[in-house]
């Protein structure tokens, strides 16, 4: 079954990304964050070999590594069941992820497709009460609607569609995304030092 691996992001602009992170650091810092973040996600895609697509937020670049579109018209979760549903008309299953989580891994991404295999949804839960990765086979509109994003109720409200809805679900492990300061502190107190993005964040951080 051929898995599309779909990256929501936004295109860089100080002032637009990791607002915040902003508030404690300084736009300018946070957009670098996000552009770090961003490149992590995108070397991990590639190492994965799964095909991937990035959804722009506002425009597609003119450099870009992989397939590439715009984010549909929308609040977060239509605009992700969008996605899902048009890269799903030509795969077998989607992964849909975003660039926030720096422990995000190629291993990481290839599990889910596994876990596709034999589940009809999986998600990453994030410790804040959302989630970092969603996946599935079919289009379910039940997990995007009317939910509200960015509460830490996410995570637990999406199980339970899924629940009602008779949908078997694979869960990967529990990560921490970095929308605020501290956690920049909690990953660099989890990460081990050749971790491809400690020196780097940490420099940011210490400027």
């Amino acid at each position: 079954m051929s898995t599309r691996l779909i990256i929501f992001l936004k295109n860089p602009v100080a002032g637009k990304v990791k607002t915040r992170l902003a508030q404690s650091i300084g736009h300018e810092r946070a957009l670098q964050v996000y552009e770090l973040l961003t490149s992590h996600t995108i070397s991990e895609a590639i190492a994965s070999n799964l095909s991937t697509v990035i959804y722009w937020s506002d425009h597609q670049v003119t450099e870009c590594h992989t397939d590439q579109s715009v984010q549909a018209a929308g609040d977060l979760g239509e605009r992700m069941l969008t996605a899902l549903r048009t890269e799903l008309q030509t795969h077998g299953s989607a992964i849909l992820i975003g660039s926030d989580c720096p422990m995000m891994s190629h291993t990481l991404l290839r599990q889910a497709a596994a876990d596709l295999e034999d589940h009809d949804i999986v998600l990453g839960p994030a410790e804040d009460g959302g989630y970092y990765l969603i996946g599935m086979k079919s289009a379910h509109a039940e997990l995007f609607r009317d939910l509200q994003y960015s509460t830490d109720h996410l995570l637990a409200d999406t199980l339970d569609r899924a629940k009602a809805a008779n949908l078997t679900v694979a869960s990967l492990p529990t990560l921490s995304d970095i929308d605020y300061l501290e956690d920049l502190d909690k990953f660099h107190s989890a990460a081990s030092d050749d971790h491809p993005l400690q020196a780097a964040l940490s420099s940011i951080l210490h400027k």
